[in-house]
């Protein structure tokens, strides 16, 4: 399962790429604006995201990660991404990160608890019309620093031992444009050991709410 992520990871980041050298999203993408239509008194307009700005674009992104069922993560970063040709740009973002563990299971309680500096980078291509509506297809990396962490087994508590260990997973998703705000999917899977042993090994989806200013 984790080789056959790990491909289909690499697969999505040449998928991304391969527009920057052959196509445009600005030709194929067409909404409805002001113009005149025979025998109806609305008017119509077919129009692209043509007003290529480029440069920094500010943006911010709110998650809840699912970990099996048990688990969870929850994610707050803030960045900006840098659109340096039409459509496909390059992010960075800053922020933190925590997740652990809840379960019961025959007359054994765990809980645990960790805290992370999260550093995702981000290469995504906007598929998104002058009204600022669209999707955002995107592949990533998250750095995960840990910072500390512990747990408690039936009112027995021990620290973790996180701290600077860092965790890499690789991330790949869908973003809904809503006029600026975005709704996000997102799967994570881990791609170092330290990742592993904080969120287990496997793939997990994360929820995701945030903006994405264009100019």
């Amino acid at each position: 399962m984790k080789k056959t992520l790990t491909f289909s990871f690499w697969v999505a980041l040449f998928a991304m790429l391969f527009p920057f050298c052959t196509l445009s999203a600005q030709k194929n993408l067409r909404s409805f604006d002001d113009d005149s239509y025979a025998g109806n008194a609305n008017t119509y307009k077919t129009t692209t995201r043509n007003s290529y700005a480029g440069g920094f674009i500010p943006t911010m992104s709110i998650g809840y990660g699912f970990v099996d069922s048990d688990g969870y993560t929850y994610e707050a970063t803030l960045g900006v991404n840098y659109e340096f040709v039409p459509n496909l740009y390059v992010g960075a973002r800053i922020g933190y990160m925590g997740g652990g563990y809840n379960f019961y299971e025959q007359g054994v309680t765990f809980n645990s608890s960790m805290h992370f500096i999260s550093i995702p980078l981000e290469l995504g291509y906007t598929l998104v019309n002058e009204q600022k509506y669209g999707i955002v297809p995107f592949v990533g990396l998250g750095f995960n620093i840990g910072l500390s962490g512990d747990a408690e087994m039936n009112n027995y508590e021990t620290d973790l031992e996180i701290g600077g260990d860092l965790g890499v997973d690789g991330r790949a998703g869908l973003r809904l444009m809503l006029n600026g705000w975005t709704i996000s999917g997102t799967y994570h899977f881990p791609l170092n050991d330290k990742q592993e042993s904080f969120f287990g090994d496997d793939s997990y989806p994360e929820l995701s709410i945030g903006w994405f200013l264009f100019d």
